[in-house]
C-alpha cells in the first residue's frame, strides 16, 4: 500500500469516528410561555447606577437618620397591551431581587450588605398613588394604574415611573460595599 493510500485511509477513520462521537452529544432545552390579560414592556435608561461613597457619619448619629446618595431615575412602563378586566383592578410593577438578601435588614432594604449594616431602598413615584410610595423586599408591588371600567384597555398607554434608589442603614455602618441586583417586572 502506498503511503498516500494509507494517509487518506487514517484520516478517513478519524473523520469517521469524529462524526460518531459528536453524534451521542444530545441537547435538552425548555422553551416555556405566558398568557396573560395584559403585558407591558418594562425598561430603565441605563443598566447600573452609582450612589456614590459616604462616611459613616452621613447616615446620622446612630446610623439610622439619613438615607444618602439618593439617585433618580425612570421605570418606563410602556407598549402595553391588553385589557384590566373589572373596574377597580390594578396594573401594577414588582420588584424582585435577583442577588444576594440583604442580611441586616432583609425585610427593608435590598441588596448584599457585606457586613456594612445597610442596604438600598427603593421609592417610587407617578401613576396611582401620590406621593413617593417606599418599595421594599417585604412589599415589592408598585400600583400603577387602576382601572375605571371593566375591560379597561390599556393598549398603547405609557406610565413614567421614577424611582428613588437610596442606601441607608440599622445602625453606624461599618466600611464596605452595598449592591443590589434588581429585576422590574409587571405584576400578574
Amino acid at each position: 500500500m502506498n503511503v498516500f493510500l494509507k494517509i487518506t485511509s487514517i484520516a478517513a477513520l478519524v473523520i469517521g469516528g469524529t462524526n460518531i462521537a459528536h453524534a451521542a452529544i444530545n441537547s435538552d432545552v425548555e422553551i416555556s410561555g405566558n398568557i396573560v390579560t395584559h403585558t407591558c414592556d418594562v425598561s430603565v435608561p441605563q443598566p447600573s447606577y452609582d450612589l456614590g461613597n459616604f462616611a459613616p457619619v452621613a447616615f446620622g448619629t446612630s446610623g439610622k437618620e439619613n438615607a444618602v446618595g439618593a439617585k433618580h431615575f425612570i421605570l418606563s412602563v410602556k407598549n402595553c397591551a391588553g385589557n384590566l378586566e373589572k373596574s377597580g383592578d390594578m396594573l401594577s410593577v414588582q420588584v424582585y431581587e435577583t442577588g444576594t438578601t440583604n442580611g441586616a435588614d432583609p425585610s427593608n432594604f435590598y441588596g448584599a450588605d457585606n457586613g456594612t449594616n445597610a442596604g438600598i431602598t427603593l421609592t417610587m413615584s407617578g401613576g396611582v398613588p401620590t406621593g413617593g410610595t417606599s418599595v421594599s423586599p417585604a412589599s415589592p408591588t408598585y400600583e400603577i394604574y387602576k382601572a375605571v371600567k371593566d375591560t379597561d384597555p390599556i393598549t398603547g398607554k405609557v406610565w413614567p415611573i421614577v424611582v428613588t434608589a437610596a442606601m441607608k442603614a440599622v445602625a453606624v455602618p461599618t466600611p464596605g460595599a452595598v449592591k443590589a441586583n434588581l429585576r422590574f417586572t409587571m405584576a400578574e
